[in-house]
């Protein structure tokens, strides 16, 4: 991803979720590298993977809370920050700096819900005015 060649890190995840279906990690690895290809395609790895094992949950849900913004249910998405208990944990995390274009960050988990949240809202309160 940081070489940006998504689909290529998509595909390793693809292999190692096929080899174990019940891997919540690789799940939720495919679904974030499937996030700037297509952000509908990254929702069913992502949501299966809160059905498993996950050594950082709170990760999975910013994920899957920041494709719900990118396909514009930002209700669902602010729904879902809130339920965030995020540890400080390093992590990599998509960020919109202008809607339409992704950018990867390395960061703490913690700043990547703050970060999402306030995108979310500043983005809810522009298009209300």
């Amino acid at each position: 991803l940081q070489e940006g060649r998504p689909d290529e890190a998509a595909d390793i995840f693809t292999a190692l979720a096929y080899m174990n279906p019940a891997d919540g990690e690789a799940l939720n690895n495919l679904g974030f590298c499937l996030i700037p290809k297509s952000a509908a395609q990254a929702v069913g790895p992502l949501d299966r993977a809160t059905r498993l094992p996950l050594k950082q949950p709170g990760l999975n849900t910013a994920n899957r809370a920041f494709v719900r913004h990118l396909l514009g249910r930002d209700a669902e998405a602010l729904s879902l920050l809130e339920s965030i208990q995020a540890p400080e944990a390093d992590v990599f995390g998509w960020r919109e700096p202008e809607c339409g274009s992704l950018s990867l960050r390395s960061m703490q988990l913690p700043v990547y819900v703050d970060d999402l949240h306030q995108h979310i809202t500043s983005r809810l309160a522009a298009t209300a005015n």
